[in-house]
């Protein structure tokens, strides 16, 4: 507990570390600023009842990495998720072309060269999914079923895009770093405040099952933590060995050492790609919804199939 409160006091002791978290509590306040700045032309009244039909969708997933932003079609609406995807793609290509892995091999210069593409190639991600979220939006009601309407939710929401690229940017480069990860951090801690008023308020019901529930879930929560934190710092040491060799006039005795490896090398990638994967077919059957004159046919009772598991009609 000392050492935490000594980390604590040099944080803000320290110039150049204190200017460094102001500015990054700077960023991520513009960041939040942004989730209640609305996109042009949206229907409030019409997106919520609709949001209430494809929250268990594909659309949810993207709404949780988004902080709120999607729910909303706010002009943060995409979050980082494009960047991420970019970027997932961009260091997967260098296995798969060997001319970006020649770029990858040039150190320094290699590596802004990717980065350049890496944002290049998230402006296009912007623009193909922002036009089927107008699509969406313009089949829903949400918006008008105009090509104005459509260019203006494009043209925002990638522009909003782009700018939450370049604020995950600036955390890294002039705050305390990892600048996409605190931005998705702070996208799901917003939701914190409300889940420990509803805990609060269920607590103060008088209802000793209630109590008993609450405290099981925060045991359980601390022990999933705990769990989480020991696996991450978890590593498989590879020993190494190295002979004896001789350079020149020098005689070098062999040396044993260790290659640690990391148990989870993939970190929360698969689970996002796994919670994508798994809400993509209800999100593909609210974009095309059967006809409810022919109960019997394919896509009715693939639908009906998919439809079991979450619940409602999100036709």
């Amino acid at each position: 507990m000392e050492k935490f409160l000594a980390a604590i006091q040099n944080m803000f002791s320290i110039p150049e570390l204190r200017k460094r978290i102001l500015f990054t509590l700077g960023m991520l306040a513009i960041y939040r600023l942004g989730a209640h700045v609305t996109a042009p032309g949206i229907n409030k009244a019409q997106l919520e009842r609709v949001w209430g039909e494809v929250a268990g969708t594909l659309l949810g997933v993207l709404d949780l990495f988004s902080g709120g932003n999607f729910q909303t079609i706010s002009v943060f609406a995409l979050g980082v998720m494009p960047y991420i995807t970019s970027s997932i793609i961009m260091q997967l290509m260098p296995v798969l072309s060997p001319a970006v892995k020649k770029i990858q091999e040039e150190g320094e210069v290699g590596r802004q060269k990717l980065n350049q593409y890496t944002r290049y190639l998230t402006v296009v991600l912007c623009l193909v999914q922002t036009f089927f979220v107008a699509t969406w939006l313009s089949r829903n009601g949400i918006i008008a079923e105009s090509w104005w309407a459509t260019a203006m939710i494009v043209v925002t929401l990638t522009t909003g895009t782009v700018f939450v690229m370049w604020l995950g940017e600036q955390i890294t480069e002039r705050g305390v770093g990892n600048g996409i990860s605190l931005l998705i951090f702070a996208g799901i801690v917003i939701g914190l405040p409300n889940a420990v008023i509803q805990v609060s308020d269920r607590v103060r019901g008088g209802d000793p099952y209630q109590t008993l529930g609450v405290i099981f879930l925060v045991a359980v929560l601390i022990a999933l933590i705990a769990l989480i934190v020991y696996v991450e710092s978890a590593r498989r040491k590879i020993a190494i060995s190295y002979a004896s060799r001789r350079i020149g006039n020098q005689t070098f005795r062999g040396q044993e050492t260790s290659l640690p490896l990391k148990i989870n090398m993939g970190g929360v990638i698969p689970v996002i790609f796994a919670s994508s994967v798994l809400a993509m077919p209800t999100t593909l059957l609210t974009a095309f919804p059967p006809d409810p004159n022919e109960p019997n046919s394919l896509l009715s009772r693939v639908h009906a199939f998919f439809q079991q598991f979450h619940g409602g009609d999100h036709s």
